[in-house]
C-alpha cells in the first residue's frame, strides 16, 4: 500500500507490505536503507522504518513541504 500527504507543511510518504520483512538487524550488505536516511536528512527530512519479520515492513518518510533537494554530487563535483 502506498499512501501520501501533504499537512501542516510536511510532505509524508509511506509505503507498507505484506511480504517477508526482516528482523530489524539490517546485516545486508547493501546501502539501500542508509541511503534513504542520508538524503533524507540532507533534505531536512526522515525516514522510520518498521519491520517484522514475516509479516512485513512499513517505511514513513517525511520532508518539510515545499521540498528542496539539492544533489550531494553536485556539490561534491561543484567544488573541485
Amino acid at each position: 500500500m502506498l499512501t501520501a500527504e501533504i499537512h501542516n507543511n510536511l510532505f509524508t510518504l509511506e509505503i507498507t507490505d505484506d511480504g517477508k520483512g526482516f528482523n530489524g538487524a539490517l546485516n545486508g550488505t547493501g546501502n539501500g536503507l542508509r541511503n534513504i536516511a542520508e538524503r533524507l536528512q540532507e533534505a531536512g527530512g526522515k525516514s522510520i522504518i518498521n519491520s517484522i519479520e514475516g509479516k512485513g515492513t512499513t517505511i514513513r518518510i517525511s520532508l518539510p513541504f515545499p521540498v528542496k533537494i539539492t544533489n550531494s554530487r553536485d556539490k561534491k563535483y561543484n567544488s573541485l
